[in-house]
């Protein structure tokens, strides 16, 4: 369903706050809502303080004071809020917490037996509505939602299970709650493995390496799975097991560095004949991976700007789940990515720094430098594509609910396409897929067989030896006549014969 949510009729009271409470960042809100992504962007580059820049957000653009994560806005307050549960944590020497355990959420699953590969468990959320062996014929839409950089999982599970049903309480939007499964992939680490929230079996990884398509640490069995075999394993699942038979679109979501994990795959994920009924929906990341070598802010004193993480320049450093198709043709995997159904949402009052390295630097001083950036670097790629979306959410700045649940966001997450399904990809592969051989076409001519040692380094050394033979040869006989003079008489020789005929006589 194309436009923009439509608020429930017991919100309308709501809606001249919403109006009061915008006109705080009035002076932008032209960006917000301007329909041309490019110039939207622009218009975020003229804004004050921006380019190349980051600073604390404006508490007076602000529409929520707080972070915005555990009610309802008041225009929305009819609408029932789950709260997010805490989870036993202690603190981690870096301040990010460890997670002990990993807590039950209302109205969700906690799915602790789904085998990516024999021996290897990746937990997830699944919201209630699935029924494992049942009739799960009402579901047309799946959420696969990402963690922040804590790895709580199931906040994100929860946040987006509460913007669904803000877009459910509204008849007009045409879809129920039931309709959408949310899964939340419990993506944990080392740190956690040792505090005791991750089980035996269990995928973990090294820090914050799932977001960017690293492999588990898993000893027994040593795997090499990356985090996006797993997002793969669950997508085919949704799509190919037939548990899902109404299934019409998968959604990825992830605000901050969930963003990016799912910005990442995006770029990376390999091609499957579903992939024009899958979407990725991408909230403020904190740096992105660039698709060209050019950057708006340069700087060449800066170590891995073209990285995996920032970039695609380092094909050695590409995770191993796609250096293959990176090394093939960097172009391939860009225009892929282009072809695909991609949703950006920047908060209009997100000046804050993110991602601090150098590398995301490069790309820009704040969250919203860098995402206005990078949708002005696929304007310069060949035109903004037209499978994408850029929406900038006035009056918000990194407050993950908030961005969520934004009108324009849970129109690309839950409510555009609902009921519409594409057709499937005729051709999957990959630009590093070895090519089957094709028994009608003539085999290409085979370079002539190098023998053994037949390296530049022995050519030299037998061309050294053949050449000190022959000249070792032209020596010998060049000096055998002085050697060995002429010593033959014959008068001698024919006294000596005549003297030994006669003893025979």
């Amino acid at each position: 369903m194309a436009g923009a949510l439509l608020l429930c009729d017991a919100a309308v009271a709501g809606r001249s706050t919403h109006r009061m409470l915008s006109k705080r960042q009035l002076q932008y809100q032209y960006i917000a809502d301007e329909p041309d992504p490019i110039k939207a962007a622009e218009g975020i580059q003229q804004m004050q303080y921006v380019p190349n820049n980051s600073s604390a957000p404006n508490p007076d653009w602000l529409i929520i004071k707080d972070d915005g994560g555990t009610s309802n806005p008041p225009w929305l307050s009819q609408v029932p809020f789950v709260a997010t549960p805490n989870a036993d944590s202690q603190p981690a020497p870096n301040g990010s917490p460890v997670w002990k355990s990993v807590p039950d959420l209302e109205g969700f699953t906690l799915n602790r037996t789904f085998n990516v590969v024999p021996g290897l468990v990746m937990p997830m959320y699944i919201s209630a509505n699935y029924r494992p062996g049942e009739d799960n014929s009402r579901i047309q839409r799946a959420i696969i939602t990402m963690p922040g950089k804590p790895r709580d999982s199931w906040k994100y599970a929860n946040l987006f299970r509460n913007a669904l049903n803000v877009a459910a309480s509204n008849p007009a939007n045409g879809i129920a709650a039931d309709q959408v499964m949310i899964v939340g992939p419990v993506f944990l680490n080392s740190d956690d493995k040792d505090a005791g929230a991750v089980r035996e079996g269990e995928m973990f990884w090294h820090g914050s390496q799932w977001q960017s398509g690293h492999r588990a640490r898993n000893e027994q069995p040593h795997t090499n799975l990356s985090s996006y075999h797993v997002l793969d394993n669950i997508t085919d699942w949704i799509f190919t097991s037939g548990e899902f038979p109404a299934i019409k679109q998968v959604v990825f979501g992830g605000h901050s560095m969930g963003g990016q994990a799912v910005q990442r795959y995006s770029v990376l994920k390999k091609t499957k004949a579903y992939d024009p009924n899958v979407h990725f929906w991408i909230g403020n990341p904190g740096s992105w991976v660039w698709l060209d070598d050019q950057r708006p802010y340069p700087n060449e004193t800066c170590v891995g700007w073209d990285k995996w993480g920032y970039g695609l320049g380092n094909v050695s450093a590409v995770v191993r789940y796609a250096r293959r198709d990176v090394n093939a043709s960097r172009e391939a995997v860009v225009e892929r990515f282009r072809s695909r159904n991609v949703h950006y949402a920047v908060g209009l009052a997100d000046t804050g720094p993110g991602d601090t390295h150098c590398q995301a630097k490069t790309q820009g001083g704040s969250h919203l430098d860098r995402g206005s950036q990078f949708v002005l670097s696929l304007g310069r790629m060949g035109g903004f594509p037209p499978s994408h979306t850029f929406d900038v959410i006035a009056g918000t700045s990194h407050q993950d609910y908030p961005m969520i649940r934004a009108d324009k966001s849970v129109n690309r997450i839950f409510l555009s396409d609902f009921n519409t399904s594409a057709p499937l990809l005729a051709n999957t592969t990959n630009p590093g897929d070895h090519r089957p051989h094709d028994p009608n076409k003539p085999p290409k001519p085979e370079p002539p067989k190098l023998k053994m040692f037949a390296t530049p380094k022995h050519r030299i050394i037998a061309s050294g030896l053949l050449g000190g033979s022959l000249a070792g040869i032209i020596a010998f006989f060049t000096i055998m006549p002085y050697v060995f003079t002429d010593n033959y008489d014959e008068r001698r020789y024919e006294t000596e014969m005549s003297s030994r005929r006669r003893l025979l006589a």
